[in-house]
């Protein structure tokens, strides 16, 4: 996909990025702008010949350093994380067919029927849409860091759900987003670290390109780099 179709969404996901750990509206964007595109990207490059190799050596020459490769290794699972804490609050997408009882029968349990939602709600969907990428380019270590993916999904999960079910004990209006302005305070200090310490101090050239990789290969940085992180440590 050429650099520049992905300059919409790179801007898109920027910007509701920046703003979800303080924004709902932020983070429903972050999840219906963004995951739609995931998908559409993870199955254009299936109908393509992985070529992991060439995108491995590439990761390679821009993470040169032992020490940036160090800063990329502990940051990129908390910018990971932190997205998938932000798609956490935005409210399922089948949960309105449940609850209007489109989807489950008169047979069907309310419990059976959270059980189905809560499978396909937007975390797991989004480490659906990593791991069909992953997996494909490389299936062991893709299985690994699906493993890892999938665990984060369901911590989020869980917690974003503990603090709604705090707010309720307490008998005030719930408004969720603790653990999203948490999870963003340590992705904004994972993203200064990768960008300024790892591309610009720790880098024996600095910034090669006017803007470091994560900005002119967004799209690649996003899905692939978990993947990439697995093999350079």
């Amino acid at each position: 996909m050429p650099d520049t179709l992905a300059l919409l969404p790179g801007s898109l996901f920027i910007t509701s990025y920046a703003c979800a750990p303080f924004s709902q509206h932020a983070r429903c964007l972050l999840v219906y702008g963004m995951l739609p595109f995931l998908v559409t990207y993870c199955t254009m490059k299936l109908a393509n010949p992985p070529d992991f190799e060439h995108d491995m050596a590439l990761y390679k020459a821009e993470h040169t350093t032992l020490s940036n490769r160090l800063v990329h290794i502990f940051t990129t699972p908390v910018i990971l994380g932190a997205g998938i804490v932000f798609a956490a609050y935005v409210p399922p997408p089948f949960a309105s067919l449940c609850r209007n009882g489109r989807f489950c029968n008169a047979a069907s349990s309310s419990r059976q029927c959270a059980r189905f939602v809560d499978m396909f709600d937007w975390p797991m969907l989004f480490v659906g849409a990593l791991a069909s990428q992953h997996i494909r380019l490389a299936p062991i270590a893709g299985c690994c860091v699906t493993l890892l993916e999938l665990a984060m999904a369901l911590s989020a999960t869980a917690l974003v759900k503990r603090e709604g079910r705090k707010a309720d004990a307490k008998g005030v209006p719930c408004t969720p987003g603790r653990a999203a302005r948490v999870a963003g305070s340590l992705s904004l200090f994972s993203w200064w670290a990768q960008l300024h310490v790892g591309h610009r101090i720790l880098e024996p050239d600095g910034y090669r390109v006017p803007f470091p990789p994560e900005f002119y290969s967004l799209t690649s940085a996003v899905i692939d780099a978990p993947l990439f992180v697995w093999f350079i440590w």
